[in-house]
């Protein structure tokens, strides 16, 4: 070699400047991470406060002061006297009524197995402060008097020896294993035998032509044909296998809903039946505005005879479609047929799409439109993109961002961004030819402004945190090995069947993706080593943007994905492990394509060989990637038997109706835990309760603050809120599902669920019992509707999928009437045949006041869908107009200019 394609390798000295750089950068997340992301990571903190004898410590609380000065109460553990507070914490403050903090003996604060005790005169290091209540402050240094531990600056630092543990601990160790693998590369890079390899597996050397060319169509059959018998086997093993976990409680149920619905001639706008009322259409989760989804809905109802066959349907027809994508993404950058059927079928049979494709409905249409992503910005790199071009992938990546999760969506453009960057920076990409990118643009945002407009303002005032959740590094090695040759749990420790084999959920294959991940952690440290790398970076985009996919998964172990959760929008993502769809696709690409190098243009037998191993092991992978996140034991949707009949409710609206809560804490293992009517199992059944599961929903304002009333004034706030039934483990605690039946789980810790049990205890009666669980009756609940300001007059009403109709036939006056559901920003309301303000109650319940003479009331929720779509026509239009502009100059093509 010579020249440009001469690899000659930095001294070792810029190698440690580089080295040096990492360390910075590490220890900089690090600190990131803990002041102001992930606080899952932090070690609860307990406080034990004893008074002098006789003394009481009636209205005394605690605050937990945060690094950065945020304070937030701490729980009361048990009590009067014990708290105990998660996050990061940095000093601890009692106060309370000068008697009871006068009273006060001694304090004593415990992390994990580390306690500190102060008392008599120690406790004097604990400084009152001026305020209208009597305050005591804990000490700067609470944890410690040495001067650099890290539990100067936050109490509840984890032990020496996690990776949390001591602040240059991880940097420490990412930068050696940065250095280590950089020398390794440069001395790969300076050796004469090895150097030739690298050249041709990196695309650096002369390319290899075939001797004869291989036809694509038996190799798309055979590939075909080999994810079309792993999706047979899966259905054999488990039939309804993509139906478990959130598809079984959240997505199925919402989308029955919303197709009866739309039968029905209703629009479906608001699911009553959960959340005291949760958006459906507009809300984006269960991708109904993207056509795929209600048409496997008729297509299982109708030629199936089981709508519960519709995300079999819908899940097996994208893993599908994701093997072609996938196929024509490798053949477009230089992989042979051989190997692009291996490295497709790796992919659309991963274990991330088999096993997280069975628990959330957004993922394996994602596996289909990342790789027609990438397959759009390949071909406008390569130059024979042209205005076509604009529309069709403007028209493709507008419809996948109503496939059911903005997250993905927009990690797929990140990625193929970067590799238009990666080009554009090693000048395969004049300036010019960028203007393809406008009508495009223009094209996505228009096709998906119906959804994100709506989307973006629920976002703007949702109540979540984001940047947490653990990456896939326990399970690294399981993206290339097998069960039972390796074992992995899940990143957040998640799933409770077939545990032992969780390790399946990272697997992509091993005859194409073990050399696949070696080649992206060659390249990737190979770009510190070359001098002038432009050429190489050129040739192996996409092993980078693997790269950069891997290190987004690793989460907080990857340094990434601390400063992109401290970005506007993607800070509010959560789980890292999200990343792992990309790495699925990409490390199998990367390998397909370094074996297609360094295999030159003969050897056709070694790649059918490949293509055979790759195969039959993807196969073995589907008859045990059994392992679910969360399994509800239950098959879909049975008639009601009498275990799950006695604790079954009538809605409301009809006799004894009215709204189910369920207090319980959250169990590993549920069996038979739909029945306690959380999740979406109600909007499945027609009943009702409080809770439900809607992740965004729940975050709202609207509930949060519906929530935080059940929580402080439990009774009135469910009477409000119309609960009459409460299902509960009592005594609250722990409940073994294995043995004793019918719980399923909130999100509400033991000290939430003690408290409002007791709470409601001396209002209730008990009305059905099975072992520890209890049925109690509340009287005096507000019925579904009412006249305001008179609960005791209520009016029938029918829930459905458009929401709440009021039947106000025997009511010919009119006035306010109260609709017990939250009124949200788009909530909506009509009768007589025109629309009506709609206000909020001292609860936050919907109020509209009625003509006289109205005889119905009908309740929904929709957002301005005219001003979106008018707004999204405007744009779609715009970005034809600029392509018919741009259509003047034939010249223009994604790799040229204008002439």
């Amino acid at each position: 070699m010579a020249g440009e394609t001469d690899p000659v390798v930095n001294p070792v000295g810029r190698l440690l400047s580089l080295t040096a750089v990492v360390l910075i950068v590490a220890i900089a997340s690090e600190l990131l991470a803990v002041y102001a992301l992930d606080e899952e990571l932090a070690p609860a903190v307990a406080v034990r406060v004893r008074a002098q004898a006789g003394r009481g410590l009636e209205g005394v609380e605690a605050i937990a002061v945060g690094p950065g000065g945020g304070e937030r109460a701490m729980r009361r553990a048990g009590g009067a006297s014990e708290w105990s507070s998660g996050g990061w914490v940095r000093r601890i403050r009692l106060e309370g009524p000068a008697s009871a903090v006068g009273a006060i003996e001694s304090v004593e604060v415990s992390v994990g197995e580390r306690s500190w005790r102060w008392a008599g005169e120690a406790l004097a290091a604990w400084r009152p402060r001026n305020s209208v209540r009597e305050v005591l402050e804990s000490p700067p240094a609470l944890g410690t008097e040495q001067a650099l531990a890290p539990q100067r600056l936050v109490l509840n630092w984890p032990a020496w020896g996690t990776p949390a543990g001591g602040l240059l601990l991880w940097p420490l160790l990412l930068a050696t294993v940065f250095f280590v693998l950089s020398l390794t590369a440069r001395l790969l890079w300076s050796h004469p035998v090895t150097r030739p390899v690298l050249a041709a597996a990196f695309g650096l050397g002369e390319p290899a032509t075939s001797r004869e060319p291989v036809r694509d169509r038996p190799w798309l059959a055979a590939g075909l044909a080999t994810v079309c018998a792993g999706l047979a086997i899966l259905e054999w093993n488990e039939p309804f296998y993509f139906l478990q976990d959130d598809n079984f409680v959240q997505f199925m149920p919402s989308i029955s809903l919303a197709g009866r619905t739309l039968l029905e001639g209703r629009w479906p706008s608001l699911n009553p039946h959960i959340l005291l009322g949760a958006p459906l259409f507009d809300n984006g989760n269960y991708a109904l505005t993207y056509p795929p989804v209600l048409a496997s809905w008729w297509l299982a109802r109708t030629v199936l005879g089981n709508e519960y066959w519709t995300l079999d349907v819908f899940c097996c027809a994208h893993v599908i479609a994701a093997f072609f994508a996938a196929y024509w993404l490798a053949r477009a950058v230089g992989v042979g047929p051989h190997l692009s059927a291996a490295a497709a079928v790796s992919h659309a049979l991963s274990g991330y799409v088999l096993i997280s494709g069975r628990s959330w409905l957004s993922v394996t249409p994602a596996a289909f439109y990342y790789p027609l992503m990438a397959l759009a910005t390949v071909r406008f790199v390569a130059g024979g993109a042209g205005i076509r071009w604009a529309v069709s992938a403007g028209c493709m990546a507008g419809l996948a961002f109503h496939a059911g999760n903005v997250q993905f969506w927009l990690y797929a453009v990140i990625l193929c961004g970067l590799v238009l960057a990666l080009h554009f920076v090693c000048g395969n990409l004049e300036k010019r030819s960028l203007l393809l990118l406008v009508p495009a643009a223009l094209l996505t945002t228009g096709i998906a402004a119906p959804l994100l407009i709506p989307q973006m303002g629920v976002a703007s005032d949702l109540i979540r945190k984001g940047g947490t959740g653990r990456g896939i590094l326990v399970g690294l090695h399981a993206l290339v090995l097998p069960y039972p040759v390796v074992e992995a749990r899940h990143p957040n420790n998640w799933g409770n069947t077939h545990r032992e084999r969780m390790g399946q959920y990272y697997y992509c294959g091993t005859f194409v993706s073990a050399p696949g991940l070696l080649l992206v952690v060659l390249a990737g440290a190979s770009l510190g080593v070359l001098k002038r790398p432009r050429r190489f970076v050129a040739a192996n985009v996409w092993l980078l943007a693997g790269g950069l996919a891997l290190l987004c998964a690793l989460g907080r172990e990857g340094l990434i994905w601390q400063w992109m959760s401290a970005l506007p929008i993607v800070g509010k993502f959560r789980e890292p492990f999200k990343f792992l769809l990309f790495v699925t696709m990409l490390i199998p690409l990367s390998g397909a394509l370094g074996l297609e190098r360094v295999l030159g243009g003969g050897r056709r037998g070694a790649r059918t060989a490949l293509a055979a191993v790759t195969a039959l092991a993807m196969l073995y992978h589907c008859a045990i990637a059994r392992p679910v996140l969360r399994s509800y034991f239950a098959k879909p949707y049975p008639v009601l038997g009498p275990r799950a009949e006695a604790f079954a409710r009538p809605v409301p609206g009809e006799a004894d109706g009215f709204r189910i809560l369920t207090l319980a804490e959250q169990c590993d293992v549920q069996r038979d835990a739909p029945w306690a009517w959380l999740g979406g199992i109600p909007t499945a059944y027609g009943r009702c309760a409080l809770f439900g599961y809607d992740p965004l929903v729940r975050q709202t304002p609207e509930f949060q603050q519906a929530h935080a009333a059940l929580r402080t004034d439990t009774v009135a706030a469910a009477r409000a809120y119309g609960v009459r039934w409460v299902i509960v483990h009592d005594p609250p605690g722990v409940v073994d599902l294995t043995r004793q039946a019918v719980l399923d789980w909130v999100n509400s810790p033991r000290a939430d669920v003690e408290r409002m049990s007791q709470a409601l205890r001396p209002h209730v009666r008990e009305v059905a019992r099975q072992g520890r669980v209890a049925l109690w009756e509340l009287p005096g609940a507000d019925p579904a509707a009412f006249v305001s300001g008179q609960p005791q007059l209520a009016l029938p009403v029918r829930m459905h999928g458009a929401g709440v109709s009021v039947d106000l036939s025997r009511r010919t006056q009119g006035g306010a009437v109260v609709v017990n559901v939250l009124a949200r920003a788009h909530t909506r309301a009509w009768a007589a045949g025109r629309e009506l303000l709609v206000d909020r109650d001292d609860r936050g319940r919907v109020r509209v006041v009625v003509p006289a003479g109205a005889p119905t009331l009908e309740v929904g929720y929709l957002t301005r869908w005219q001003r979106d779509l008018l707004l999204g026509s405007l744009l779609v239009l715009t970005g034809l107009a600029a392509a018919v502009v741009l259509a003047r100059y034939p010249g223009l093509t994604a790799g040229g200019s204008l002439p």
